[in-house]
């Protein structure tokens, strides 16, 4: 019984922004990557990874 209990559980996703997700939250940075720095680069490949894959889920 427990098992199929389990098996019924649904997951339901909501829209949230990037300071709903951040907010009331603590988050640590291990030390080792500390030193890491984002260029304009690694900004521009983070924007096109999040809208490509929101393409992709609509």
């Amino acid at each position: 019984m427990e098992e199929n209990r389990q098996t019924n559980r649904k997951i339901l996703g909501e829209s949230k922004t990037v300071r709903q997700l951040l907010s009331g939250m603590k988050y640590t940075i291990d030390y080792y990557q500390r030193e890491f720095k984002w260029g304009e680069k690694q900004i521009k490949e983070l924007i096109n990874d999040l809208v490509n894959g929101r393409n992709r889920v609509e």
